[in-house]
């Protein structure tokens, strides 16, 4: 596939400026589950992995995640850890979190990922030993949902009722980086 249209929002990959293909996983019936069982009182619409079809031997300067609207001026936040590099865009009545797998901890990957000028989520400098651990993720969910939880939230922490445990945080568009993490590295063993 070279796109993938969401909520009227055209998605593709470019290496070196050229539009690739991909094979796209959709996790969301797995990851609700795994929010709903862990507590969560909130889950996603829809939680995506895109996964670039590479050819046997490449090295690209540039591997990125686009897309046909301007989403980068509706940056809200960001988030990310030694496995995750995410942000949250607040665009067409949707929370987005869309992000990058960086499949290991190695020095390379907090120097070689980020937001290009014209790329939501971009990949630096990468080659074939990088070949299996170069994943994208897009997740969404309703807007004023989301913020309405977390406005709920921040209040909550304000009022200083540590005793209750009633109100919580809602963390699923930051979904679950380490389950992320565990469902890759179960699909790399597969393939």
């Amino acid at each position: 596939m070279k796109e993938i249209n969401l909520v009227g929002v055209n998605f593709w990959l470019e290496a070196d400026k050229r539009k690739i293909d991909f094979n796209v996983l959709d996790v969301t019936r797995n990851e609700n589950s795994k929010l709903i069982n862990e507590g969560s009182q909130y889950v996603m619409e829809k939680a995506l992995i895109i996964i670039p079809s590479l050819p046997d031997i490449f090295k690209y300067n540039y591997l990125c995640l686009k897309n046909d609207q301007d989403i980068i001026d509706n940056f809200d936040e960001a988030n990310g850890d030694e496995w995750f590099e995410r942000g949250i865009w607040n665009w067409k009545n949707k929370a987005w979190a869309i992000g990058i797998h960086l499949g290991t901890n190695e020095d390379w990957s907090t120097n070689r990922i980020g937001v290009g000028e014209d790329a939501i989520a971009s990949y630096y400098e990468v080659d074939n030993r990088l070949k299996d651990k170069l994943y994208f993720e897009i997740i969404y969910k309703d807007t004023d949902e989301y913020r309405g939880a977390n406005a709920k939230y921040i209040t909550y922490l304000d009022s200083k009722i540590a005793d209750s445990n009633s109100i919580r945080e809602d963390n699923s568009l930051f979904f679950p980086m380490n389950a992320m993490h565990e469902f890759m590295l179960k699909y790399k063993k597969r393939n």
